[in-house]
């Protein structure tokens, strides 16, 4: 979404594709995208492109932190790397946490935390405490323990 609006104020990735046609060829489940685009890149990558967010990194303004699972191999790191590094050399604003020995999903509950904590931090800079505070405070939520 934050290749194409500005309406964000801080954005938050795990895990996500970037690159459709180099995603065709290092995950580990290829045929994902062929399904949902009715053809594999080779017979349309104009189609693939279009619908590759590093074809647009150029429009992205929001601040992102991205998360990446050194392992894997659902949507490799690499995916989240090729974002941060075209990100970077344009001087945006972007943090990528590369999370040890995960993969696809995180399963360790340290790490988890540490994401959560990141998560929070990185809202609160980008958003101030304040904000943070009226919004968890609106929030309709109950703690069961």
């Amino acid at each position: 979404a934050i290749t194409q609006t500005n309406r964000f104020k801080v954005a938050i990735q795990g895990s996500g594709h970037t690159d459709l046609i180099s995603f065709s060829g290092t995950s580990d489940i290829p045929f994902y995208f062929p399904i949902f685009l009715g053809k594999p890149f080779w017979e349309n990558p104009q189609l693939y492109l279009s619908r590759s967010p590093i074809m647009f990194v150029q429009n992205i303004k929001t601040p992102l932190l991205i998360f990446a699972g050194e392992k894997d191999l659902n949507v490799p790191m690499s995916q989240g790397e090729e974002l941060y590094r075209s990100l970077q050399l344009q001087g945006k604003t972007v943090t990528l946490i590369k999370l040890k020995n995960q993969s696809h999903v995180p399963d360790n509950a340290a790490i988890i935390q540490e994401m959560l904590t990141t998560v929070n931090k990185w809202f609160e800079k980008a958003l101030g405490k304040e904000v943070l505070s009226q919004i968890s405070s609106k929030a309709d939520t109950q703690r069961v323990d």
